[in-house]
């Protein structure tokens, strides 16, 4: 049995997850100017469950959104690294 989605939940699921990256990422922004580097952190990765682009399968999307997930994931890696061995 093939499960359809209607478009109509495709774009508000796409719209919410959007919204959530967005805040997830002033959220890491606030933790780390106040100096919480650890919830910072974390808080990144958790982002990432929200992919803003999330109605585009990875081989169908543009240069830019892998850019943009490339670079959260190069960001989260280095803030981890950067907890580590300080």
């Amino acid at each position: 049995m093939k499960q359809v989605i209607s478009k109509v939940n495709e774009t508000q699921s796409a719209s919410i997850n959007r919204a959530a990256y967005i805040l997830y990422l002033v959220l890491v922004l606030y933790q780390w100017i106040i100096g919480d580097y650890y919830w910072a952190v974390t808080n990144m990765g958790i982002a990432l469950i929200f992919d803003p682009f999330s109605s585009v399968t990875w081989p169908n999307r543009t240069n830019f959104q892998k850019g943009v997930l490339l670079l959260h994931l190069t960001l989260l890696a280095g803030g981890a690294a950067f907890l580590v061995f300080n």
